[in-house]
């Protein structure tokens, strides 16, 4: 009987046409569907906003602010059962900094909790130097890969501010550093559900 009804979801289970829902913002359940097979969740972090330039007048006092840092990164693939069809997991995108990137429920493979944290911020110049770059964020929680973000550039004198971490993830890119002003806001994270 076992081996009838392995088959009888097989058939179904083959019937499933792949789906990828993929969300830039917002925070909310996201529904097994019916007959999916597998899922694997990308969880990217946002990445930080870069620091503020300072400029005293005089030669000697001005400086750059640090680039952001980038997003973390969290991929998991989890085998799907019939008796997750229907159930939930629950997700929430990070788009600022401080606001990371998560889902977390629990399927028949076992806990889901997965994290993209967002990138530290750059530094502020001050009249001596110029502003720190921030450290990437952490990925944790995945259990195909956890991806660090890259730190964003230190700031330096008068010229472009540190440049803001950038890696080869889908991860928010930090902001770059300001001159004379506010560096620019690092990129907004996002969560892939891909459905198979």
């Amino acid at each position: 009987m076992a081996g009838g009804l392995d088959a009888y979801y097989a058939v179904l289970a083959g019937a499933f046409t792949p789906v990828t829902n993929t969300y830039t913002s917002g925070a909310a359940n996201q529904t097994v569907p019916a007959n999916a097979s597998s899922v694997t969740i990308s969880v990217y972090g946002p990445g930080g906003t870069g620091g503020t330039g300072f400029d005293g007048g005089i030669p000697g006092e001005r400086w750059t602010g640090g680039g952001g840092g980038e997003g973390g990164a969290a991929v998991s693939t989890y085998a799907i059962s019939p008796s997750d069809w229907g159930s939930t997991l629950s997700y929430a995108v990070g788009t600022t900094t401080g606001n990371d990137s998560t889902v977390t429920g629990t399927l028949t493979a076992g806990s889901v909790s997965m994290t993209g944290a967002t990138g530290g911020d750059g530094g502020d110049a001050d009249d001596t130097a110029g502003g720190l770059g921030g450290g990437g964020g952490a990925g944790t929680g995945g259990n195909v890969s956890n991806t660090t973000g890259t730190s964003g550039a230190n700031g330096g004198s008068t010229g472009a501010g540190g440049a803001g971490g950038s890696g080869a993830s889908p991860a928010g890119n930090g902001g770059n550093g300001g001159y004379p002003g506010a560096g620019t806001s690092g990129g907004g994270g996002s969560i892939v559900f891909a459905w198979t």
